[in-house]
């Protein structure tokens, strides 16, 4: 059985800074990944992606309000 390989990502928004434990895909960080958010009493789907310049695995929303047509998922 193969061991499972994470890494933290420092996710960065206008709120700040803060982490989150991921697992690599074949050893590498993952480009991007969905975390659900609560933002004014809604989870939304905030979709995260890997800033490609950056040499400590960080991620930047790719938009504000969530994932899709609204991003509400409950």
């Amino acid at each position: 059985m193969t061991e499972v390989q994470t890494y933290t990502a420092q996710l960065v928004n206008n709120d700040g800074t803060q982490t989150h434990e991921l697992e690599t895909i074949a050893g590498l960080p993952q480009k991007s990944f969905i975390l659900p958010t609560e933002r004014n009493g809604t989870t939304v789907d905030v979709v995260w992606e890997l800033d490609p310049d950056s040499e400590d695995n960080t991620y930047r929303p790719t938009s504000g309000d969530g994932y899709g047509e609204g991003g509400i998922t409950s």
